[in-house]
């Protein structure tokens, strides 16, 4: 009790491309090799993985338009993909992976390197809450999961009695549970998750069709953590999941992010990655950074690398020189991997970096690690 569950696919159509991968994760995930798009479909819809790894060959590239309806939404949408492609392929693949969420890496070189990027990518995933979604209603479920975005890790199950068994191997950290199940209904499932060791205390928010006051009393009498009434928006869903993660004390305090780019595209892409869940400023070029920070103190500082004229690295050392930035996290962005510019900004002042083009999970983890608005 109290692990997290480590469910991946491992997808490519020459097997003995990813057999060693896959030794190498024994043990440390319960990894699924596939080699044919119609077995992908059935493991997407008998049980919903953690992590969908597509493994890049010349013959695997064929089937990328059946992975890619295989992957639609609402139901996989914000299943996260890893795809590991020849650097030349990035641009074709990209395309066939639902709203571009899908994380590139290269090609990897051995199985353990490619292996080990994939344990590192559930530790970043972890940090995210986990959320149980129980509901016969397939088409109200895959709305849940939607819904979530990737605010959450979310695993689904279709009956109270799996949703039990899950409970018994991993953790959950918060439940969403449709009261009006017919073989066993919500709050009869709820009895059965508080007999399991360490499931006292997790905290289940009720789906109901009709939120009449009998059935306020029952949910109230099993400790309930709230209820959301069906149809539940997706706004109401991801704020009740973020006043549970915080407590039930409601929405945080809106936190504020300056972003530093001299290149507007990209200003506007990070804007709209991060709209909604924190106040965002965007401003073009070192100078206006500066006479920003002149007056402000924002919460955390996203800063470009490479710029005209003055650079990041003049930002950070000047920002830290200055006391009232003494605990602002500053986050590089760089299109440069070298290990030494990498040092560099670690050694001037950063807390971290991000590589260009910027992955938007890798980004909203990266703040919410350093912002700590969920998880």
């Amino acid at each position: 009790m109290g692990k997290r569950r480590r469910d991946v696919i491992l997808y490519c159509s020459e097997r003995s491309v990813v057999a060693d991968l896959a030794s190498y994760l024994d043990g440390k995930c319960a990894t699924h090799v596939i080699d044919n798009t119609e077995e992908v479909k059935e493991r997407l819809e008998e049980n919903r993985p953690d992590l969908f790894v597509y493994v890049g060959s010349k013959s695997t590239m064929e089937d990328l338009p059946e992975i890619n309806v295989a992957l639609l939404p609402p139901k996989q949408n914000n299943l996260p993909v890893m795809a590991f492609v020849n650097e030349s392929e990035m641009d074709q693949v990209i395309g066939y992976f639902p709203g571009n969420k899908v994380m590139l890496k290269p090609l990897f070189l051995n199985s353990e390197r490619g292996a080990n990027i994939i344990l590192d990518t559930f530790e970043e995933l972890e940090k995210l809450p986990l959320a149980l979604v129980v509901s016969e209603d397939d088409y109200h479920r895959g709305s849940l999961v939607a819904g979530f975005e990737d605010q959450a890790m979310v695993v689904e199950y279709s009956n109270g009695s799996k949703a039990v068994q899950f409970l018994k191997k991993f953790t959950a950290d918060v439940i969403f549970m449709d009261v009006d199940m017919r073989r066993m209904d919500g709050l009869q499932t709820t009895d059965r998750i508080r007999e399991i060791q360490g499931c006292g205390d997790i905290p289940i928010v009720y789906l109901l069709s009709q939120a009449d006051k009998g059935t306020l009393m029952a949910c109230a009498s099993k400790k309930a953590a709230g209820y959301l009434k069906k149809p539940v928006k997706p706004e109401e869903l991801r704020g009740k999941l973020v006043d549970v993660m915080n407590g039930g004390d409601g929405q945080p305090q809106i936190k504020t992010i300056l972003i530093v780019d001299d290149d507007v595209m990209i200003l506007k892409t990070l804007q709209g990655l991060l709209k909604g869940e924190y106040k965002t400023v965007a401003v073009a070029g070192a100078d206006q950074a500066i006479k920003y920070c002149g007056t402000n103190v924002p919460d955390l500082i996203l800063l470009d690398y490479e710029m005209p004229d003055k650079n990041g690295m003049y930002v950070l050392k000047k920002l830290r020189m200055d006391a009232r930035f003494n605990q602002t996290p500053i986050v590089m962005l760089t299109g440069n991997k070298e290990k030494k510019t990498v040092v560099a900004c670690i050694q001037s002042g950063a807390q971290g970096y991000l590589t260009k083009p910027i992955n938007p999970m890798s980004l909203r983890l990266r703040v919410r690690q350093y912002l700590g608005n969920i998880g």
